[in-house]
């Protein structure tokens, strides 16, 4: 089963810019031990990247090799954009990531004693 996987205050900018389509970035050189390592296929994190004009992009990162990551775009709602050497990627707490903890990595039980999953949008009671 895939893992997430965090640590605190990770941060970076990116080294090289990347259009709305690649798939791996690169964060300036010796940053990359700041996050996640991925020792076993299918864990991951989730980066947030943004730019000056406040624009956000999530993405699944799902191997990470010293500061170059591979990447999985537009996640949790946002949209792939371009991004420029110089803007600022950092491990944030998203909604895709409290749901995957709690309908991957703690379930929890309903009234019935089924699974109550946490949907998007929603909080559970």
């Amino acid at each position: 089963m895939a893992d997430i996987k965090f640590t605190n205050f990770a941060q970076s900018t990116l080294a090289t810019g990347i259009t709305d389509e690649d798939t791996t970035i690169a964060v300036e050189p010796g940053q990359g031990a700041r996050f996640p390592a991925i020792t076993v296929v299918g864990d991951f994190f989730y980066l947030t990247l943004e730019n000056a004009s406040l624009d956000r992009e999530i993405v699944k990162v799902t191997a990470r090799l010293e500061d170059a990551m591979t990447v999985v775009r537009a996640q949790d709602e946002t949209i792939s954009y371009a991004w420029n050497a110089g803007d600022p990627v950092a491990l944030r707490l998203n909604a895709a990531g409290i749901e995957h903890m709690f309908n991957q990595v703690v379930p929890r039980r309903n009234a019935s004693g089924g699974v109550a999953a946490v949907q998007h949008g929603h909080t559970a009671v």
